[in-house]
C-alpha cells in the first residue's frame, strides 16, 4: 500500500511494524519492538475492519495515542487501480478496471 510506505518514510523514527496479537470491535494489540495495546484502527471513511491475528500491522503515533494505520497487503492478481474487499472466511468482492464486478469469483451483471 503506497500510503503505508509514505507514512513510514515520513515518520521513520515513529512508525513501527509488528504482528497483530489481539483484535476486537473496540481495539487492537500489536507486538512490535514493544507491545502496543488497546489501539484504535484507522481506515478510509465507510470502511471498518477487524484485522486478523498474525497480520503485519503499521502503528503510528498521534496526538491522542498510537493507532493501527492498517495491515500490509500485496496481491499479484490486482492491476493498478483495482480494489479487492475480502474477509478471512473467504468472502470477496473484486472491482476491476474494466468496470466488471465479481463477488466470490462470479461476475455480477446488472
Amino acid at each position: 500500500m503506497w500510503l503505508t510506505s509514505y507514512i513510514i518514510k515520513a515518520n521513520e523514527q515513529n512508525a513501527v511494524r509488528g504482528n497483530v496479537t489481539y483484535s476486537n470491535s473496540d481495539c487492537v494489540n500489536v507486538e512490535g519492538a514493544s507491545p502496543y495495546n488497546r489501539m484504535k484502527t484507522v481506515a478510509p471513511y465507510g470502511i471498518k475492519y477487524n484485522p486478523a491475528y498474525g497480520e503485519t500491522g503499521v502503528v503510528i503515533p498521534t496526538e491522542t495515542g498510537n493507532m493501527l494505520l492498517g495491515v500490509t497487503s500485496f496481491d499479484e492478481d490486482l492491476e493498478q487501480g483495482e480494489l479487492k474487499l475480502f474477509s478471512k472466511g473467504g468472502a470477496e468482492i473484486l472491482l476491476k478496471n474494466n468496470g466488471k464486478v465479481y463477488i466470490n469469483g462470479t461476475e455480477v451483471i446488472l
